[in-house]
């Protein structure tokens, strides 16, 4: 994917109050995904990156926020992206990440 237009986010989502799914405008590869990983963390000010782990069709890139731990994944095949509460538990953080990303 080059630097262009298409490169947004078209849509954010709860899904049952413990991730957020992310849709890109335009499809993507692996090859794309540090860009896109940039892409959602630019919006995210004072994030701590923590690390990202490839694998053969998916890859994660955990960080911190607000005091929160949080995983941003990539899978591959289904040109899928969500991020999800290392706990699972806080919503009401997935919920201002989500106006975040909406509204940068």
């Amino acid at each position: 994917m080059a630097i262009t237009e298409t490169l947004k986010i078209s849509s954010v989502e709860l899904v049952n109050q413990t991730s957020l799914q992310i849709t890109f405008v335009a499809g993507w590869y692996q090859e794309d995904i540090p860009l896109l990983t940039s892409l959602v963390l630019s919006l995210l000010k004072d994030h701590y990156l923590i690390e990202t782990t490839q694998g053969a069709d998916r890859e994660y890139t955990r960080f911190k926020w607000q005091d929160d731990y949080f995983i941003l994944n990539f899978e591959c095949y289904s040109e899928s992206c969500w991020i999800e509460n290392e706990t699972k538990t806080n919503t009401p953080l997935l919920n201002l990440i989500k106006q975040y990303i909406e509204t940068p």
